[in-house]
């Protein structure tokens, strides 16, 4: 899943091999090429300047995930170190914990946020994705941080976060793998939304970062998105 953020959904990263098992998406966070609304985050003010953090101030080697695929180092930190954080919300849009009955749901949106082949390249390939997620083969999923946005009880969005990165050993705290939108409920701020909740909820459970990582394929709102927050990148 970690795809160097897209759209308010997503681009992917590590392929792997054909036949090869193992992760092969979630390596940053994408957010759909969206016209979300760029409206201040509650903890996005003011945007701190490449101040210190938890994460080593110090570039880790370049991590390699298990297929021996090369991943982007363009990795992004929020410290939420003295942060003021609030619980996000929005009209006819419920956040609420991940279910595994969410499965095909989050398939389905997942596969549609993406562009052609940047992501799944079918459903099923999508719902395998989503089976990994909840298997913990990106990383063990921080079930008291992921959300997943709901328009009258269907799932449109999620924001997919573990314990810490599979791809980065020497990165400590929680790590988004994903955050993505139907196309059919951008504009409505639920990408923002659900990246604010995260971001509380990281705070109240007492975690110092939260990280994700961008790349090529991110869309100019997404990291417009991440840098409000006051995401800082290595």
């Amino acid at each position: 899943m970690i795809h160097p953020h897209l759209p308010l959904s997503a681009t992917r990263t590590g392929e792997p091999s054909p036949g090869s098992k193992g992760p092969r998406r979630r390596l940053a966070v994408n957010l759909t090429a969206t016209a979300e609304s760029p409206s201040t985050s509650p903890y996005s003010s003011p945007v701190p300047t490449m101040g210190p953090c938890s994460v080593p101030d110090v570039r880790p080697p370049t991590p390699i995930d298990s297929n021996g695929t090369t991943m982007p180092s363009d990795l992004m930190t929020l410290s939420l170190t003295g942060r003021t954080t609030t619980h996000a919300s929005i009209d006819a849009v419920e956040l609420r914990c991940i279910q595994t009955s969410d499965r095909d749901a989050l398939a389905t949106a997942y596969l549609a946020a993406y562009p052609p082949g940047v992501a799944a390249t079918s459903l099923s390939e999508a719902q395998q994705e989503m089976d990994d997620t909840f298997a913990d083969e990106f990383g063990v999923l921080r079930h008291d941080l992921t959300r997943v946005a709901t328009i009258e009880d269907r799932p449109v969005g999620a924001i997919l976060v573990v314990d810490k990165s599979i791809w980065d050993p020497q990165l400590e705290g929680p790590f988004i793998i994903d955050l993505f939108v139907h196309p059919d409920a951008r504009g409505l701020g639920v990408a923002r939304a659900l990246l604010d909740t995260a971001v509380h909820a990281c705070a109240r459970a007492g975690d110092d970062t939260l990280s994700l990582r961008v790349g090529e394929g991110t869309s100019p709102a997404a990291l417009a998105l991440y840098t409000r927050a006051g995401f800082q990148q290595h």
